[in-house]
């Protein structure tokens, strides 16, 4: 699994990075983060995963979490739509860039 698979950080919308923790005598654990230290998506200690696969898919799903939890529950529907629309609109935007690109040369 490469590293393109990752969302970008929810925060500041750097790449983030998979990090391979292999400790003697005991297993392999994963872990991904924001390599921003001044970003709130930087290293948290609670999210080691002991599947690259499930640390990965983990990353990517966070922030649907973290918004949903911390809003009454008849608004969370509301504003997981938001967020998709706002994740829409950033991929629109990236496409009129590439598509303006390619149109310029």
């Amino acid at each position: 699994m490469s590293n393109a698979e990752l969302k970008p950080c929810p925060f500041c919308q750097e790449n983030p990075i998979v990090v391979e923790i292999r400790i003697q005598g005991s297993s392999t654990q994963y872990r991904v983060g924001c390599p921003d230290n001044s970003c709130r998506g930087y290293w948290d200690m609670d999210c080691i995963w002991l599947n690259k696969k499930e640390a990965i898919e983990e990353w990517n799903n966070r922030i649907a979490k973290n918004l949903l939890s911390n809003i009454a529950p008849d608004s969370q529907e509301l504003a997981l739509t938001k967020y998709k629309l706002e994740q829409l609109e950033k991929t629109m935007k990236q496409i009129n860039e590439i598509v303006y690109r390619g149109i310029k040369q």
